[in-house]
């Protein structure tokens, strides 16, 4: 059987495993990334989520809470053509759009030339876990099976799927076991860019389309976002109540909000003037799942440390700016909360930390958060900062041994990380 050998291993290639790879090879360890999908980038291009948020606070002025990796990959984007001006949204967070081909490109080209190998459609389907500790990762291509062994393993995959695997304790959804919505993303092309509609035009129209007999559909409200080219915008409105990660679970979320999808399409295109012309270009392709499975890790932060905008200085390794955004409603948008004075907080490396295997470390929304606060260290801008945390911790903490705090962060600030 075919075999690797590596440092760090890290499962997914959102930029949350990018920025964890990218920053454990630069501490000095060998990394080897594993993505399941054809392309890099998770979230941001593969669930037709085209916007990075988490990278500013809220507050008047633009304070950036979000640099390091994160900073860098922005400014490659820029370098093609990209605008990363930060957009105000409704809430009064900032977000920044890109085109997804360009993004896919862009991580691309961060990891070649920071020499860490990458694999694409590899899928993990088992592990070696003996004595506390992972040892390797079994997956599986088109050409078979073969094992990736490593000193420490990052879990970047979203829905904690190789922590579910090496058995260590999660978390799905909050107490009762119900997660956010999930939501399959749309893409309605022939839109003119002059036009602007408001949640509430979205709402009257569907209300109008529900009292004509159009059905299936969930949500009744949504934004509608123009792309960054062309006369396509992009907006979310099939909402799912996910039950189980399992591909009978997923099949019928998907179905599901792929038919809703063609009925809020013509729906939107009847009812909401200025879309007479508008046809469904694109969903998802994947199912947007904002909340699955969360690993139980050393430390646990509660959404109460959130809205203090507790800074937790002696602990700290990444600044959290996205303000609660709880898709816990079916039919309607988000539930919004700010931070205390719209600032930050900070995020403790223990939130990072798996409490077993005790060479296992996490990044992304799989982290050691409670069902609130991961509806605002979700998003793309944090998840980079937590995956730089996680490649760091990885690569200088022995497998099993306890991390040094100190080095971690000073390791962080000399790769230009905001802690």
């Amino acid at each position: 059987m075919r075999r690797l050998e590596c440092d760090i291993a890290v499962v997914g290639g959102g930029v949350a495993g990018i920025a964890a790879a990218v920053s454990a090879q630069r501490a000095g360890a060998r990394a080897v990334l594993i993505e399941r999908s054809p392309s890099l980038g998770g979230t941001g291009v593969r669930c037709g989520v085209p916007s990075f948020c988490g990278f500013y606070t809220s507050e008047d002025q633009e304070n950036q809470v979000v640099q390091g990796i994160g900073e860098e990959v922005l400014q490659r984007l820029k370098d093609k053509g990209e605008d990363i001006a930060p957009v105000r949204t409704m809430f009064g967070g900032r977000t920044i759009f890109y085109d997804p081909e360009v993004l896919k490109l862009v991580l691309e080209e961060l990891l070649l030339e920071n020499r860490v190998q990458y694999l694409l459609d590899a899928y993990v389907i088992g592990v070696d876990c003996t004595e506390g500790l992972l040892r390797k990762l079994e997956v599986a291509d088109d050409e078979g099976r073969f094992w990736i062994q490593a000193s420490s393993f990052v879990d970047a995959s979203g829905d904690a799927n190789l922590a579910h695997m090496a058995g260590c304790p999660t978390r799905f959804g909050d107490e009762e076991g119900r997660a956010q919505m999930a939501t399959l993303e749309m893409q309605l092309a022939h839109v003119p860019r002059s036009l602007h509609f408001t949640p509430d035009q979205v709402g009257e129209a569907l209300q109008k389309a529900y009292h004509a007999g159009y059905r299936p559909m969930t949500k009744m409200r949504a934004p509608v976002w123009p792309a960054r080219k062309g006369d396509v915008v992009n907006i979310s409105l099939p909402n799912y109540e996910l039950q189980g990660l399992d591909s009978a679970s997923m099949t019928r979320a998907l179905h599901a909000t792929r038919v809703m999808a063609h009925v809020y399409a013509q729906a939107l295109r009847e009812f909401l003037p200025g879309m007479e012309r508008s046809y469904l270009l694109a969903t998802g392709p994947h199912l947007g799942i904002r909340e699955s499975r969360r690993i139980v890790c050393e430390k646990n932060l509660t959404v109460d440390h959130v809205l203090r905008g507790d800074k937790a200085p002696e602990e700290r390794v990444v600044r959290c700016g996205w303000s609660l955004e709880n898709h816990r409603l079916l039919q309607d948008m988000s539930d919004n909360q700010d931070i205390c004075d719209r600032s930050w907080y900070g995020l403790p490396l223990g939130c990072l930390k798996a409490v077993s295997p005790g060479n296992l470390w996490c990044a992304g929304r799989d982290i050691g958060v409670d069902h609130e606060t991961l509806s605002s260290v979700r998003v793309m801008g944090t998840c980079f900062a937590t995956g730089q945390a996680a490649g760091v911790a990885a690569a200088l903490t022995p497998p099993g041994g306890a991390y040094d705090l100190a080095q971690v962060r000073a390791e962080l600030l000399r790769q230009g990380a905001l802690i």
